[in-house]
């Protein structure tokens, strides 16, 4: 295996290889979209059996924004 001179340096000075200003954390979108489903479906029970013929094969779309 082959490792270019940037690298080996970084190895021997004991550098970590890459630089991140950002913390993520862990999270689980299942768990959030069955949360807020619930929500919304409880609150438009008469709207429950047209929402989800209408969506139940919809593909997921995500927007975030910061």
């Amino acid at each position: 295996m082959e490792i270019g001179s940037p690298m080996a340096s970084l190895y021997l000075l004991g550098n970590p290889d890459h630089y991140t200003s950002h913390k993520f954390t862990l999270f689980y979108w299942k768990n959030y979209v069955r949360e807020a489903r619930s929500a919304w479906l409880d609150t438009e029970n008469n709207m429950t059996d047209l929402f989800n013929a209408e969506y139940k094969d919809a593909p997921d779309k995500v927007v975030l924004q910061k």
